[in-house]
């Protein structure tokens, strides 16, 4: 029995494992910073690290995810890394293009936009999907129902009868409500950089996620984030 109580006090509260985890992404981040500075590669596992422990923190420990904005920061990750994509992206263009620099050292190669605008397509697809991913984790941890996710606004009358489940489905509802705005900036950015009837398909896509996001937490004001071209 004694070592029951033992293991019990020894086991690390909630706070002390989003601390812990909190505190291995900053010296991630700084690493990561280091690195840049000195123009060598930084460790290609350490961008995958971070994303999961910052997801961890979410669903850990609401408290302290807000206070140090841990979804904003989860979001900045996937933000850099498209900053990154665009301008490689943009740099491979500017070479093929009509004003690519005469007697270029690189030979120019078409395909090259082409591969860049794969990889590009193709993280965004993944980090769509880890963000559907991450609004059914915390609907499970939240207990939301599936008519949050609905215009039945009677399923809202489960927020009148609890008032600790009505704070906790406040807790899901914001954190779903940003979840579907970051899937609308990534649905938007893929718009941006596809071609043809996708591009039609992406944007009309962005918007959906922008009204669902609306339509879940209507006093948030500006459903989305205006991403630019």
């Amino acid at each position: 029995m004694m070592i029951v109580q033992m293991d019990k006090m020894s086991a690390p509260s909630s706070r002390e494992r989003a601390q812990r985890l909190y505190e291995k992404n900053v010296e991630l981040e700084n690493k990561r910073r280091k690195s840049n500075q000195a123009r060598i590669p930084s460790d290609p596992n350490a961008w995958q690290q971070m994303r999961e422990n910052y997801e961890a923190i979410i669903l850990e420990d609401h408290g302290f995810s807000e206070q140090h904005n841990i979804e904003y920061a989860l979001w900045q990750l996937h933000y850099r890394r498209i900053e990154e994509l665009r301008a490689h992206f943009s740099a491979a263009l500017a070479s093929t293009g009509p004003n690519a620099p005469q007697g270029a050292k690189v030979p120019l190669r078409p395909d090259r936009v082409t591969k860049i605008r794969l990889q590009f397509k193709t993280f965004l697809s993944e980090a769509s999907g880890f963000y559907h991913d991450l609004i059914l984790k915390i609907r499970a941890k939240y207990g939301l129902p599936l008519g949050y996710f609905s215009e039945d606004s009677d399923n809202r009358v489960v927020m009148e009868k609890d008032g600790k489940k009505s704070a906790d489905i406040k807790k899901g509802l914001v954190s779903c409500h940003r979840c579907l705005i970051y899937l609308g900036d990534l649905a938007r950015y893929k718009g941006l950089y596809g071609e043809g009837d996708s591009k039609t398909r992406d944007y009309v896509a962005a918007s959906s996620y922008y009204l669902q996001a609306a339509s879940l937490w209507p006093s948030s004001g500006n459903p989305h984030h205006q991403v630019g071209p």
